[in-house]
């Protein structure tokens, strides 16, 4: 039977009422707090009793202090000499316990208990919060810019889905929990002048519920980026988790380290983020230098080269003589599968390059609602990658292509391109010859292309 135990508990940092009441459901359960950690809430077995806890703020004191202050022991000692004994202390936050039936509470002015919560609030909870909440709505204004620019290359990326879900999630948290604070704020600041304590309403479940979203999403796509992803993909995002992960072993190895060796508040505060920043400069500097390497000296796959292609030039030319070159993309997520292909031949003689080249997008849409949104957005840029500044995109007859729909784009000075959407059920094919396809060809493309919806 294990002695201690580690939870990890989602309460605000200002919900003190939320953090007493919690402590003391566990006291009754048999586990004592005894630490509080970046890593989560450390308890102790103990004979289950009922206790009262107290959850104060001392706005003075750091995570970076080696020991208590000189101010905060006495704060602890007044604390004990009227029965309330420290159960652990972390940054501001001070946590008493008291086993008398009734005592005398440690907060007896709700104005300063106020003005305590506030000024540690400053320190540890809103500035945190406030560049969290920048950093969301930055780089959730980047993947928006990112979805504008290729919005069917974004919806078949995992990791752009990942990441636009992670950014709205924090911003989500940042904005509950700082709206939660004032507005508990401004309603305990009235009632102080009645000289009543205000209740912190509590958040818990909310964050518990973003927390389990995170978890399983993180899961969908660790495993998709395993199952699917290139052998570049799958080398980064492992790099990256392993780095992350071990730069918060480090970091966090060197603030204890510090405060062990009785380092001064500004000396490890100051030795801390430093070595923070130069080890993510150095982590992503580093994953990206040994996947550049590794890729130049084909030590890891760019992209799948391993599955055969749907279509080759054979495919439509059986007698084309001479190795292609090609350059291929994939790219896959829950909504949208994308292959992304330009196959030509080796140009070594007129012959060879009398035969063309040919280009095709192949979406596989996994979530039907998607489906006229992708369409539409293909037919939109199929216009805007013309060189006529008045080309559109008309419908031709699709049976020719054994489509449901088909189009093709026309030059007000060119005339009809070989330039086609191909709607298929549940699969959308964008494809561009150098020459005019023969029937022949064009069922040899519904053939190969047109499955799989």
């Amino acid at each position: 039977m294990r002695d201690t135990k580690r939870r990890l508990e989602l309460y605000s940092f200002f919900n003190h009422t939320g953090i007493a009441a919690h402590l003391e459901d566990m006291a009754q359960k048999g586990w004592m707090i005894e630490k509080i950690t970046g890593f989560g809430w450390v308890y102790r077995r103990i004979e289950p009793k009922r206790l009262h806890f107290s959850v104060s703020y001392y706005a003075m004191a750091s995570e970076f202090d080696p020991q208590p202050s000189e101010g905060q022991r006495e704060f602890q000692e007044f604390c004990e000499h009227t029965g309330w004994k420290l159960a652990c202390s972390s940054a501001q936050l001070q946590i008493f316990y008291n086993d008398q039936p009734d005592p005398t509470p440690i907060e007896t002015d709700p104005k300063l208990e106020l003005e305590a919560i506030h000024a540690s609030a400053k320190k540890g909870f809103l500035l945190p919060y406030f560049l969290l909440l920048a950093v969301a709505v930055v780089q959730g204004g980047v993947s928006v810019g990112s979805f504008r620019l290729d919005p069917v290359g974004m919806l078949a990326s995992n990791s752009w889905l990942f990441g636009i879900f992670g950014w709205t999630m924090l911003l989500l948290i940042c904005s509950v929990e700082l709206g939660v604070y004032f507005v508990w704020r401004a309603r305990a600041k009235k009632a102080a002048e009645q000289g009543e304590f205000l209740k912190v309403p509590s958040t818990t479940r909310f964050q518990q519920a973003v927390f389990v979203l995170l978890a399983v999403c993180s899961l969908v796509w660790l495993a998709e980026l395993i199952v699917r992803g290139s052998g570049l993909e799958r080398w980064a995002g492992g790099a990256l988790l392993v780095g992350v992960v071990l730069m918060i072993f480090l970091v966090n190895g060197l603030k204890q380290y510090l405060k062990r060796r009785r380092a001064s508040r500004g000396l490890n505060r100051t030795l801390t983020l430093t070595f923070a920043f130069v080890l993510t400069v150095f982590l992503f500097g580093a994953v990206t230098a040994a996947t550049l390497w590794a890729a130049s000296n084909d030590l890891i796959e760019i992209w799948d080269s391993k599955t055969p292609l749907p279509l080759t030039m054979r495919d439509l030319e059986p007698e084309q003589q001479g190795d292609c070159r090609v350059s291929r993309r994939n790219s896959a997520s829950l909504l949208l599968e994308r292959l992304d292909v330009v196959q030509m031949p080796e140009f070594d003689s007129d012959e060879q390059l009398e035969l063309g080249w040919m280009e095709y997008h192949r979406i596989l849409v996994r979530a039907p609602f998607l489906y006229e949104f992708c369409k539409n957005q293909m037919i939109s840029e199929m216009e805007e990658r013309r060189v006529g500044e008045n080309a559109e995109c008309l419908p031709m007859e699709p049976s020719l292509w054994e489509a449901v729909q088909a189009y093709r784009v026309h030059d007000p000075e060119l005339g009809p391109e070989n330039h086609y959407l191909l709607c298929y059920d549940g699969v959308l094919v964008e494809i561009v010859l150098t020459w005019e396809p023969t029937e022949e060809q064009m069922k040899t493309v519904a053939q190969k292309l047109g499955v799989g919806g």
